[in-house]
């Protein structure tokens, strides 16, 4: 990462590439939908991960929706930075 510009980074998972760079991650950007599907994968839940805090909840403002399915934009901060 240490050869990339600037301070922001943005990853696409898939499930292995979540796990292997959160770690190394000081904030989250994620969208949470009102649905719930099966799947064979997830990405963490960092509402119960003591490591990380909720700083910006997706309120009504943050709200959309895209044909029937409601989703939220959160954003979570690492509450003790990780070194890179």
């Amino acid at each position: 990462l240490k050869e990339y510009e600037g301070d922001d980074i943005y990853c696409i998972g898939g499930a292995k590439v979540y796990a292997e760079l959160l770690p190394l991650c000081d904030e989250c950007l994620v969208t949470k939908i009102d649905e719930s599907y099966e799947a064979d994968a997830y990405f963490p839940d960092l509402d119960s991960d003591p490591e990380w805090e909720l700083v910006r909840d997706g309120s009504e403002e943050d709200e959309r929706t895209y044909f029937d399915v409601v989703y939220h934009f959160l954003k979570y901060k690492r509450k003790v930075s990780q070194p890179v």
